[in-house]
């Protein structure tokens, strides 16, 4: 399974992964997953990018100042933790289709 696979899922399935909503274990989550496929050597194109990128393009989405993480910024700007993970999906497909030309899933 790769990033896009298993923020899919989430996507669809939030509270039966994380029992509520925190954008922060969100954050804990995909730090700990591309830190597990980058230590394997297993990290595609799009992780990297992700990982190299995707902080400061939420934060010229929100003309945010870049001290903060992605999560942070997102919840600085949304209502609650539940409105930022709803955003944080849509920031995600939105930044991967200008990213790569194509719908993440």
């Amino acid at each position: 399974m790769n990033l896009n696979q298993h923020l899919k899922f989430l996507d669809e399935k939030y509270l039966m992964k994380f029992r509520g909503y925190n954008i922060d274990m969100l954050d804990m989550f995909i730090d700990t997953y591309l830190l597990c496929v980058y230590d394997f050597k297993i990290i595609s194109l799009s992780e990297k990018r992700f990982q190299r990128d995707f902080h400061n393009w939420v934060k010229e989405y929100y003309s945010a100042p870049k001290d903060r993480s992605w999560s942070s910024t997102i919840l600085y700007y949304e209502a609650s933790h539940r409105v930022a993970i709803e955003k944080f999906f849509k920031l995600y497909k939105q930044w991967y289709k200008e990213e790569f030309g194509e719908d993440a899933w």
